[in-house]
């Protein structure tokens, strides 16, 4: 799914894809960098006060 994403993106002339995942789902962060995504920041929702969030890029 994620392949296919990719793909309709770069199609669509979109030069990266950047996404956030809660930064406690570790499956989820080692999912994304497991496929080339760079971590690149975080971000805090003010209603979230539990974690934050891990963001994530990659170029196309």
């Amino acid at each position: 799914m994620v392949q296919e994403a990719e793909r309709f993106a770069k199609g669509n002339g979109n030069k990266s894809i950047r996404l956030d995942t809660f930064s406690l789902n570790k499956t989820a962060v080692n999912f994304y960098k497991s496929l080339n995504y760079s971590q690149v920041g975080k971000v805090c929702f003010p209603k979230r006060t539990d974690s934050d969030y891990t963001c994530f890029e990659k170029e196309l």
